[in-house]
């Protein structure tokens, strides 16, 4: 993780709420079984301040093999 801890902020500002640790609380769970998904980017959005969270996002690649309308696999 290489964004600041998304939790316990005051809404609307930047500052942690003195009584409350920071945290990253928000996060994104996936698997993938093989090499079909990749992840390309994690990341928080600061500029949303209506909670005491800060919304996380991800970006994912996903390989697949396209088939034609016969079903069968094209290069």
């Amino acid at each position: 993780i290489y964004f600041a801890p998304t939790f316990k902020l005051q809404k609307n500002s930047d500052q942690y709420k003195r009584k409350r640790q920071p945290g990253w609380t928000d996060r994104i769970l996936f698997r993938s079984n093989n090499s079909l998904l990749k992840l390309v980017n994690y990341d928080s959005n600061n500029l949303v301040r209506i909670s005491d969270h800060r919304p996380v996002f991800a970006q994912f690649m996903l390989h697949f093999n396209k088939k034609d309308k016969d079903n069968l696999e094209v290069s």
